[in-house]
């Protein structure tokens, strides 16, 4: 008997409709074609439609919006711009519980600086920005859950092209 039929047959009673909801439909979103639990004798097996290779990069990167980095004021004077997450998780603010934030409002960033981590199915995923700015808005709270693209801080570049001088 394979893994996928003994899927069917698994006691699952451990994991609460929510919480197998969720793992589905964060399989889905992130990329991940196949994933395995086991927990004693309680085995689950999820497998996916293989989505764009985009998603499935093993290293998140994240970045501004399509075209590259911006460190300077946009067309039509929008200097601020978001740093978004590359994946579906939990954001966390900081290394650990009780540690400071990576960033807070106020601080400049520069390309590279990691702002956060996007914990996924156990995974700490640092984020690093590629752009430079202060940071004007932390939009989620710490520990809150996260899609792909949703923006988690604004920058404003402008800042930092003013303070380089």
């Amino acid at each position: 008997m394979n893994d996928e039929q003994k899927g069917s047959e698994l006691d699952l009673t451990g994991l609460l409709d929510d919480g197998l909801r969720e793992l589905i439909e964060l399989v889905s979103e992130s990329g991940v074609t196949e994933l395995r639990i086991e927990r004693g004798e309680t085995r689950l097996f999820i497998k996916s439609a293989p989505a764009e290779a985009a998603a499935a990069q093993p290293v998140p990167q994240l970045s501004a919006p399509a075209g590259g980095a911006a460190s300077s004021p946009q067309p039509g004077g929008q200097s601020v711009l978001p740093i978004t997450s590359p994946i579906v998780g939990s954001f966390f603010s900081a290394a650990r519980p009780g540690a400071e934030p990576f960033v807070q409002v106020g601080d400049i960033i520069a390309p590279g600086q990691t702002v956060g981590i996007v914990e996924a199915m156990k995974v700490m995923n640092n984020i690093e920005t590629e752009i430079a700015g202060r940071v004007v808005e932390v939009l989620v709270q710490n520990g809150q859950a996260v899609e792909y693209g949703t923006e988690l801080m604004l920058v404003d570049t402008a800042e930092a092209t003013s303070n380089e001088s």
